[in-house]
């Protein structure tokens, strides 16, 4: 699985990246005033050391405070930097090797690298000074690694936390964004499987009523009304089908008898035309149901194997006579072992149609070319004609029911022809794809996608 491949991940991505930031600028809020604290609390033990050894000095005289600093500066008290220094610049008692010459008198704080008596490297102190009586002055220092050792030991402590926030961060990004994910997909296939004419499929409710089960309840309570309201109309047009078609049969009957018992000119033609026309709404309607149970979405159980070379050889010799009539080669390329698993009456009247139209509309064409082949996701058919086709620009309009582009404007017909073959293949989940031939012409390009039996 690719890292931020969808925009879930993204966001989770996004709020983890978030959260470790907040919580890496808190740690080093609390470093930082954790290393003030260290330097306030070193400042505060110089003050209250100085200050006792200046009461030490008004009360018991400079011996007294010469003994108290050789007490303190003892090999035991490494931690702390403490000297006497005359106003010679001598250093009468304490610890210190050199006495900086940087350091006055009465400083409050200043941070220096210096060598202690018998230490064998530098240290950094935090030093302050204060002048007592007749020049003399007195230091008092902090070893800073001393104090700064909690500081290293939070600054470690914290790095763990950082670490930690920031592998909670990504595992719990990772799982809101497949959480996401899974209830995002619900929707995607509902809507996907209702793109394919399947009203009844639903979005799953959960118990947790969530903002996501607010949403399906919505999206499911909108497919009923749209579910009801389609099935109401294609009721209503079954209904008005069926109850024309009678009538349509007794209106073609009494012309034709009508035909047969007048041989007035005026009234033969006229009879003539008006049974062609009865007879091209005869088609309509024909046209109209088959792609009313095309969309009804015909039970896939009625779905088997049959075999497409058998079926496209049984339309090539449906049309092979009215085909070379008019001078059209039809050429047939098939495997003799593909098989397809579909409703075979309504793929044959899919693959007829598109050979219906390039028979009427192709005038000038020479061939028509149907072409099957297995891909790795399904079977493709190809239609083929080299006549004038259909600009890219129209090819949207011409799926649309009772679109009737150029020439077949002037002829017979309803303009379901292209919406009969786009129900058809949608109904066993593929699609319709119309573009230019390779000498010209229009290229209808039908995928059937690998279904299953059940």
């Amino acid at each position: 699985m690719k890292l931020l491949n969808t925009s879930s991940k993204r966001i989770a991505g996004t709020f983890a990246l978030i959260q470790a930031l907040l919580v890496a600028g808190a740690l080093l809020f609390v470093q930082w005033q954790a290393d003030r604290a260290v330097i306030s609390n070193a400042m505060e033990e110089n003050r209250e050391a100085l200050e006792a050894m200046t009461q030490i000095a008004t009360r018991n005289g400079l011996d007294a405070v010469l003994a108290e600093i050789a007490a303190q500066a003892q090999p035991e008290h490494r931690a702390k930097v403490i000297a006497l220094r005359q106003a010679d610049g001598r250093i009468l008692a304490g610890n210190l090797e050199v006495w900086p010459d940087s350091l006055g008198p009465n400083m409050t704080w200043q941070v220096m690298t210096i060598r202690l008596k018998g230490a064998a490297t530098t240290d950094e102190v935090g030093l302050s000074t204060r002048r007592i009586s007749g020049g003399v002055i007195i230091l008092h220092g902090s070893v800073l690694s001393t104090h700064r050792s909690i500081s290293v030991a939070v600054k470690t402590a914290f790095s763990w936390v950082f670490l930690l926030t920031v592998l909670l961060s990504i595992a719990s990004a990772f799982l809101f964004s497949r959480f996401l994910d899974r209830r995002i997909e619900q929707f995607a296939w509902a809507a996907d499987a209702v793109s394919r004419g399947d009203l009844t499929r639903r979005i799953d409710r959960r118990p947790t009523n969530d903002a996501f089960d607010h949403l399906a309840n919505s999206i499911n309570g909108m497919l009923d009304n749209i579910e009801r309201l389609v099935g109401e109309l294609r009721g209503v047009t079954d209904m008005l089908a069926h109850d024309l078609r009678s009538p349509l049969s007794r209106l073609s009957l009494k012309l034709e008898r009508g035909l047969t018992r007048t041989e007035d000119p005026e009234a033969v033609t006229a009879l003539t035309a008006a049974q062609q026309e009865a007879r091209i709404l005869q088609r309509t309607l024909d046209t109209a149901l088959q792609i009313s149970r095309a969309e009804g979405g015909v039970d896939k159980r009625d779905f088997a194997y049959f075999d497409l070379a058998e079926l496209l050889e049984d339309i090539a010799d449906l049309y092979q006579l009215a085909l070379e009539e008019k001078g059209v080669d039809l050429r047939l390329d098939c495997p003799q072992a593909l098989k397809l698993l579909g409703h075979r009456d309504l793929v044959q009247q899919a693959i007829g149609n598109l050979i219906d139209n390039a028979f009427k509309y192709a005038a000038q064409g020479r061939f028509i070319e149907i072409v099957a082949h297995q891909t790795e996701a399904g079977i493709e058919i190809e239609v083929t004609d080299d006549g004038p086709g259909i600009l890219p620009e129209f090819r949207a309009e011409a799926m649309r029911r009772f679109a009737r582009l150029g020439k077949a404007r002037t002829e017979p017909g309803a303009g379901l022809g292209l919406t009969l073959v786009d129900s058809v293949v949608r109904m066993h989940e593929g699609t319709v794809t119309l573009s230019d031939g390779p000498q010209g012409g229009l290229r209808v390009t039908l995928f059937f996608p690998a279904l299953s039996e059940t």
